[in-house]
C-alpha cells in the first residue's frame, strides 16, 4: 500500500470540540488515564466542509434530502413534478437510499442520474439504470473517494474511503471542567435583581495527537479517482491534506472559540500499513509546555518504530521544522500516481 501520512500535534484552550449525549466533551481511557477526545467524524465533517471552499472538485454532501434533490434534477430534465417525484422515489428505492438515512452524493451523480433515466427507453428499466449510475465517482465529489459512503442494502453504492482517520485523543491527562456563567437582564424589572439565568457548560484543554492516512493505490482505481488525471489528482490530494490539516471542529465556535493550527506535523509517503504513534503517549506527558514534550515523545517512538521494524519512508518531513504546510503538501502530493 503507498501511503501519505500526517501525524499532528495541537493544542486546544478552553474548548468543547465534540459533545457527547450529555453535552460533555468526549473523553477517553487510555494507558489507565482519563484523555479528552474528539471522534474521527466530528473532524472529519469538518475537513469536507473545510475542503468544498478549497476546491470545487469537493462538491458532495451528506443529507437525508436526496430523493427531494433528485426529484428536483429531474424536473430540469422536462419531467412534471407528480412524475419527478415518483422517479426519484423509484431510484431511491433500486438503490436502496432509504428516506431516514444520511445519503452521500453530489450533483453531478444526480444528473448524471436524472440523464439515463429520461434516455431509457423501457420504463421498468429507467429507475433501475438510474441508479446504476450513481456507483460512479465523478470529477464532481472526489470527496466521496476519499470519505467513502456506506448504504447498508445496496453494494454497488457503498464505497470504502482512501483516507482513514484515527480518534483524536490528548497526549495528557485530562479531566473536565465546569464553567459556571451568569447572564444579566438589560431591562431589569424594579422588582427583581441580581442574575437572569445562571447556568454551568463543561469544557476542557489539552494537547491532542491527530492520525490521518490516504491509501494512495485505492484513490487511483477505476472505483475511485482512476478517471480523473494524475494532475487533477494532485489538486484533490492537495485541497485534502490543507483541509487536514487548517479544519477545526466548530463546536461552541462562538462562546469558546478554540480554533487553533497543528503546532507540529510530522508529513510521511511511505509503503506497507498504516501505523499510529498514538503509543508515544501511552504514559500522558505530564508538566508545563505540553506540546514540546510530546513532540520529543513521539519523534523518538517513530525513531524506534523505524529501527525495531525495518520501517523505510519516501519522504519525510517535520513542519515547522524542515518545512512549511505549501512545501510538505507539495513533497507529499508528489507520490501521487
Amino acid at each position: 500500500m503507498n501511503l501519505i501520512e500526517l501525524h499532528m500535534l495541537q493544542s486546544f484552550p478552553v474548548t468543547c470540540l465534540n459533545r457527547d449525549q450529555f453535552g460533555s466533551p468526549k473523553s477517553v481511557v487510555f494507558g489507565g488515564a482519563s484523555r479528552a477526545r474528539v471522534s474521527s467524524q466530528c473532524w472529519k465533517r469538518a475537513i469536507r466542509l473545510f475542503a468544498k471552499d478549497e476546491c470545487d472538485m469537493f462538491s458532495g454532501s451528506r443529507s437525508l434530502s436526496f430523493k427531494q434533490k433528485m426529484s428536483e434534477t429531474l424536473v430540469e430534465k422536462g419531467l412534471d413534478g407528480a412524475a419527478a417525484k415518483k422517479a426519484a422515489d423509484e431510484i431511491a428505492e433500486q438503490g436502496g437510499i432509504k428516506d431516514k438515512a444520511l445519503f452521500y452524493f453530489s450533483m453531478d451523480e444526480l444528473r448524471k442520474a436524472a440523464d439515463a433515466f429520461v434516455a431509457e427507453s423501457a420504463a421498468k428499466k429507467k429507475a433501475e439504470k438510474a441508479a446504476s449510475v450513481l456507483k460512479d465517482v465523478m470529477k464532481d465529489g472526489v470527496d466521496i473517494a476519499f470519505f467513502g459512503r456506506m448504504v447498508a442494502n445496496c453494494d454497488p453504492l457503498t464505497l470504502e474511503g482512501a483516507a482513514m482517520f484515527s480518534h483524536a485523543i490528548s497526549v495528557n491527562k485530562v479531566d473536565n471542567d465546569l464553567d459556571y456563567y451568569a447572564a444579566v437582564d438589560d431591562l431589569p424589572s424594579q422588582e427583581k435583581s441580581g442574575s437572569a439565568m445562571i447556568g454551568d457548560i463543561e469544557f476542557n484543554s489539552a494537547c491532542y495527537y491527530r492520525y490521518v492516512a490516504l491509501n494512495l493505490d485505492l484513490l487511483a482505481d477505476k472505483d475511485h479517482l482512476g478517471a480523473l488525471s494524475v494532475e487533477e489528482r494532485k489538486q484533490a490530494v492537495a485541497a485534502f491534506l490543507k483541509a487536514c490539516v487548517m479544519a477545526n471542529p466548530s463546536a461552541r465556535k462562538n462562546s469558546m472559540m478554540g480554533f487553533s493550527l497543528p503546532g507540529f506535523i510530522l508529513g510521511i509517503s511511505r509503503k506497507g500499513s498504516p501505523l499510529t504513534l498514538v503509543n508515544a503517549f501511552e504514559a500522558p506527558v505530564k508538566g508545563i509546555g505540553l506540546l514540546d514534550q510530546a513532540k520529543a515523545k513521539m519523534t523518538e517512538h517513530w525513531s524506534k518504530l523505524k529501527d525495531a521494524y525495518s520501517i523505510g519512508t519516501d519522504f519525510e518531513k517535520a513542519l515547522p521544522d524542515d518545512v512549511n504546510l505549501n512545501s510538505m503538501i507539495e513533497g507529499l502530493t508528489g507520490y501521487v500516481k
